[in-house]
């Protein structure tokens, strides 16, 4: 996890009261087995130029995809999709 910003905001509704509040942006890290840590790079590394800028960008979402549906990454069955 790595936190980008924090910050902290007051607010003065009106003369009796002050309301505080503490903002952070965080961004996480998908976490990966030891095999998928291995197969994602070897996977890109078959390709080149675009055709591997494309399938970096389709790894991408599928790991977004896998993460917001709380699937494994090679646990996911067609009938998941």
């Amino acid at each position: 996890m790595t936190v980008l910003e924090r910050s902290e905001v007051e607010l003065d509704l009106d003369d009796h009261e002050r309301y505080t509040a503490d903002t952070a942006i965080v961004v996480t890290e998908p976490t990966f087995t030891g095999s998928e840590r291995l197969a994602l790079p070897r996977y890109l590394a078959g390709y080149s130029g675009l055709t591997r800028e494309a399938c970096l960008l389709d790894l991408r979402q599928f790991v977004a995809w896998c993460e917001g549906h709380s699937v494994r990454l090679f646990s996911v069955r067609r009938a998941d999709i």
